[in-house]
């Protein structure tokens, strides 16, 4: 095992060399930002489990944990499947590890050179033949499009458990979520309030224009991976709007898939049951901490936004969302979805 920094290991297992090809040989990463969650092995047993070639797939976790017992079963992955572990060791009220920003940047940077790359969060279920799926509709997307400089995104649909004792997940509602931007509300005081809906109910459209990337599930390809918009300095609400619009600088389009049961899933934090339980961030701070952890949200969202204030890309978000990064949402007179993929 080699020592990355004094509280940083690696664990890997030897993995195949991956290369572009047709759709049968086509090869994935799943890149996994992870607290102290025991959902996490199952969401990479679902990954390989449910995949129709396996052998084309590879996991980068970033794993930020106190839990012994979630390390020793990271470290398990890692020896059974195509899985590499990037480690690093929570204290409590120590912030300087905290932040779903650097999670999601450390595992982002355990790619290599796969064909495609899948953001998710670390309690996801992946449905039989998900990767056959997902090939067939990012393919299919592209068509639509007429260029690949695109991501596939959605508040995936929910799974739960009925019981500790029961160990199959059941799919429940609700299904594949569309988000939008709330009229004059905000997450934390700054950063614009989105919501979800159900769009299919209204519009037939296999794909959709999105108005925001939704990092609990993006699908992109060696483009996106290459540089994904992860905003390190990112604590919590404040990563949709800071990758959303990083990606949105780089010419990306967001498709939303207006597919009812999209083949990945999301535990919800109602669904949780013993054996499948995790860590939210405030759960590592006392009070003072926590209002720190606050603040520190705040300013940093602030420095974002003003920083890319008043440039092309800035407003050129604001007439396709219709949102201000500052203001937040401020037209009553416009569609949900938006008209057009691109401007």
């Amino acid at each position: 095992m080699a020592a990355l920094c004094h509280k940083r290991q690696s664990w890997q297992t030897p993995f195949a060399q991956f290369t572009s090809g047709e759709n049968l040989s086509k090869t994935f990463f799943i890149s996994i930002a992870a607290q102290d969650d025991e959902e996490l092995q199952h969401t990479v047993e679902y990954i390989f489990k449910n995949a129709d070639r396996p052998e084309n797939v590879f996991v980068g976790i970033a794993l930020t944990a106190m839990s012994g017992k979630i390390l020793k079963q990271a470290k398990s992955l890692a020896k059974k499947y195509n899985v590499e572990i990037d480690f690093v060791k929570q204290r409590m009220n120590d912030l300087s590890t905290i932040g779903i920003g650097k999670g999601r940047s450390r595992a982002s940077k355990l790619y290599k050179d796969q064909d495609y790359m899948i953001q998710i969060d670390c309690h996801s279920f992946f449905d039989k033949s998900w990767d056959s799926n997902f090939i067939q509709y990012f393919e299919e997307a592209k068509e639509v499009l007429g260029d690949d400089r695109f991501v596939l995104t959605a508040i995936p649909p929910v799974y739960e458990y009925c019981c500790s004792k029961h160990k199959d997940p059941i799919k429940s509602g609700p299904d594949t979520r569309y988000p939008y931007y709330v009229l004059g509300e905000f997450f934390v005081d700054v950063v614009p309030k989105w919501s979800e809906l159900d769009v299919s109910i209204a519009r037939e459209e296999k794909f959709l224009p999105s108005s925001k990337v939704c990092p609990a599930f993006i699908m992109g390809d060696k483009e996106f991976a290459k540089d994904p918009g992860i905003y390190e300095k990112a604590t919590f609400y404040d990563e949709d709007l800071t990758q959303t619009f990083n990606l949105f600088s780089r010419g990306f389009a967001f498709v939303f898939p207006n597919v009812k049961d999209l083949p990945i899933r999301h535990l919800d934090s109602d669904g949780i049951v013993k054996g499948h339980d995790r860590f939210f961030l405030l759960n590592y701070l006392d009070e003072e901490m926590q209002e720190k952890l606050h603040l520190n949200l705040k300013k940093e969202y602030r420095a974002f936004a003003k920083s890319v204030q008043g440039s092309k890309e800035a407003e050129d978000y604001k007439k396709y969302s219709k949102v201000d990064l500052i203001k937040g949402f401020f037209s009553r007179n416009v569609n949900v979805v938006p008209e057009s993929f691109r401007l």
